[in-house]
């Protein structure tokens, strides 16, 4: 890292401190990352949306790549708290998939078209979001009926719509 400027995508994710923002803090940075890219936020719109100083953010994320890969594990941390409040607001494994299709739909239209080309520049993000996508199955509850090829559908719509 040069002076407190955290852009760059450098291909090793080593953040300077152990000490990294809680997941619900780095969500704050996701209006940011997409209304200006993930290449293009400003490090000043980042800590403000923070609200940390700017060395602060740079001294805990060490560069961009860094950061990409905190916040997109914190986005997934909150698309899994979604999906949990859509599973106990639905009843019907009908009813979920349809709510969980729609969701998608939705934070797919918040996205700026380049935004999964972009994260692919970001290899410790890129990687996180195909375990993710590898790993994750709907929420777990103890009256769902809903198939192991429902949840796969629903990943990848989420995902590559």
């Amino acid at each position: 890292m040069s002076g407190s400027r955290i852009t760059g995508n450098n291909a090793v994710f080593s953040p300077m401190l152990n000490s990294t923002m809680p997941t619900t803090a780095l969500e704050a940075t996701l209006p940011v990352f997409h209304q200006h890219g993930l290449h293009q936020a400003s490090d000043a719109a980042l800590a403000e949306a923070l609200q940390i100083p700017q060395a602060e953010l740079a001294a805990r994320y060490g560069d961009r790549a860094a950061l990409v890969h905190q916040m997109t594990l914190a986005d997934l941390d909150r698309q899994k708290r979604d999906h949990d409040k859509l599973y106990a607001e639905f009843s019907t494994p009908v009813e979920r998939l349809y709510a969980l299709i729609q969701y998608g739909i939705d934070n797919l239209q918040q996205l700026p078209a380049t935004y999964y080309a972009d994260l692919q520049g970001f290899p410790a993000a890129w990687e996180a979001l195909m375990n993710h996508l590898s790993s994750y199955s709907a929420p777990s509850c103890s009256n769902c009926s809903t198939t192991a090829s429902a949840r796969r559908c629903f990943v990848l719509i989420l995902t590559f719509n």
